[in-house]
Order: structure tokens, then sequence, then C-alpha cells
């Protein structure tokens, strides 16, 4: 009883009316995928090619992207949120207008979901988490697994036991 709140209704003394609620919707259509992309898109003050450049999605998908001809995949999303530096809370919206999950939110994550998400996460923050510097931690974490692999291999040639950290 001592945390509860009771408002001081010493203010209201005078007012003969009753007090209504009025309640006010807004007349604003909701926003779509598209609306919210090409905001960020122009925010950014970045252009189709520069996107294309800093992505390595083709030039004529940007294009299809943000004219709505065709609708952005996960993999190409995670791609333009890197490259527009998109803080995590922007880049849920998107994935939320898209009806898509955030990279490592459902199930148990793959080594590849949790680079790219460690990449989202960290791009807005740090100018070293690029599209590039992703795909160079994709690349060295392809490289680990088939080492790890080819040891275990050789290990279960030789009659031994090969305990890999890598998934």
């Amino acid at each position: 009883m001592e945390n509860t709140y009771i408002p001081d209704t010493s203010l209201l003394l005078g007012f003969d009316e009753e007090l209504d609620l009025i309640i006010v919707e807004s007349a604003e259509p909701e926003e779509t995928f598209l609306q919210v992309l090409n905001d960020f898109v122009s925010q950014k003050k970045v252009g189709n090619n520069q996107l294309s450049a800093l992505t390595g999605i083709d030039k004529s998908e940007i294009s299809r992207y943000l004219n709505g001809e065709r609708q952005v995949n996960k993999k190409h999303l995670c791609l333009i949120c890197i490259a527009l530096r998109l803080m995590t809370c922007y880049q849920k919206k998107l994935f939320d207008l898209l009806k898509e999950p955030m990279p490592c939110s459902i199930g148990k994550p793959t080594t590849q979901e949790l680079i790219v998400k460690h990449c989202m996460d960290g791009c807005f923050y740090n100018p070293k988490y690029t599209v590039a510097y992703c795909y160079k931690l994709l690349d060295a974490a392809k490289k680990e697994k088939v080492r790890s692999l080819l040891l275990a291999r050789r290990a279960a040639s030789n009659g031994e036991i090969y305990v890999s950290a890598f998934r």
C-alpha cells in the first residue's frame, strides 16, 4: 500500500463539468517496409550505386528493392542494415515490417547467424563493422570449420578422439 500512487484530486476542485477522456487516433496510415527502407536510405544519403558497392548486391536488384518491384530477402536485408549502419532498433523495425525474424532470434543460431548478428549489432557503433568485415569473419569461420573437420577425420583415422569447440 505504501508504493501505491494516489493522485492529487484537489487540482480538480472548482470544476462543475464532468471531465471526458478524449481518445485521439492517428489519421496517418501505418508505415510500409518500402517507405521505411527508402527513408533510411535517403537519411544516410546513399544512392543505389553506393549501396550496391557497400553490400555487394547487384545495382538492378537494389533498384528493384527500393522501387518495390521485388521483396528484399532476409540475407540482403542484413547486408543493407550493416551497410547503412542502422541502430538495432531500426533494424528490428525493418525486419518486423518485412515479417521476418531478426538473426539469432528463433531457435539455436548457427555460427553464420551469430557472426551476421554480431556485425549488425556493432555496425552503428564501430566503423570496422562493414559488410566486407562480416564476409571476412564468415570466411574465417568456414575455414575453421573445414580445418576442424579435417583434424577430426585425421584423429579418427588414427583411432583418436578429436573434440572441436566449433559447431
